[in-house]
């Protein structure tokens, strides 16, 4: 069985219309011919998609299951249309790149930018997500890569360092930890901290 993108797109309109005359307007199709290709797509498929009512067309049941994925077939079409258009417009390549906040408002901003000009015909799709979502995503294949805290990362994930995060503690003059020029993270973890 073979479906036609205009009659799908018509029989859409007519559903959304509640009338031939009206998706057929929708459609730019003269009624007559939308008349023909509702009842072809009908023959075709053995049931009836719309009952005759006083007021336009009402939808079958059978007609109910069409338009569900009628709708996803155009979706999908548009889907594609839309990523094919990306390549006629020179971007060759895509890329699905995750970052945590650190990274997307710290790190990412100056090596992406440098990066986009140096390659133009490549598109990066960023979306922020923590840590261990990220290592979960790239796990599955789900994104092509990330940027994360290397402390969230499971061992079968391959990595590079980035950038470091340099952090600071504030703490009481009294503190034992006061006038230190460097402190490691292991001698503040014990600490309760407010």
């Amino acid at each position: 069985m073979r479906f036609d993108l205009v009659d799908l797109q018509l029989f859409i309109a007519v559903a959304d219309a509640r009338s031939i005359t009206g998706g057929a307007e929708r459609a730019h199709l003269a009624l007559a011919s939308a008349s023909e290709r509702i009842k072809g797509l009908e023959d075709a498929l053995g049931v009836a998609l719309f009952r005759r009512v006083r007021r336009g067309v009402e939808l079958t049941a059978a007609g109910e299951s069409l338009l569900d994925h009628a709708r996803l077939v155009m979706h999908h079409v548009e889907a594609m249309r839309g990523d094919l258009a990306s390549f006629a417009s020179g971007v060759r390549a895509s890329v699905q790149l995750l970052a945590n906040t650190v990274g997307l408002s710290e790190h990412l901003p100056r090596a992406l930018a440098a990066f986009l000009r140096e390659h133009p015909d490549i598109d990066v799709d960023i979306e922020e997500r923590e840590s261990a979502d990220i290592a979960s995503a790239i796990a599955s294949g789900s994104a092509d890569l990330g940027f994360a805290a290397e402390h969230a990362l499971p061992d079968n994930v391959e990595r590079f360092v980035f950038g470091e995060d340099r952090l600071a503690l504030v703490a009481a003059r009294r503190s034992k930890l006061a006038g230190r020029r460097q402190i490691d993270f292991h001698e503040v973890a014990g600490h309760v901290f407010v």
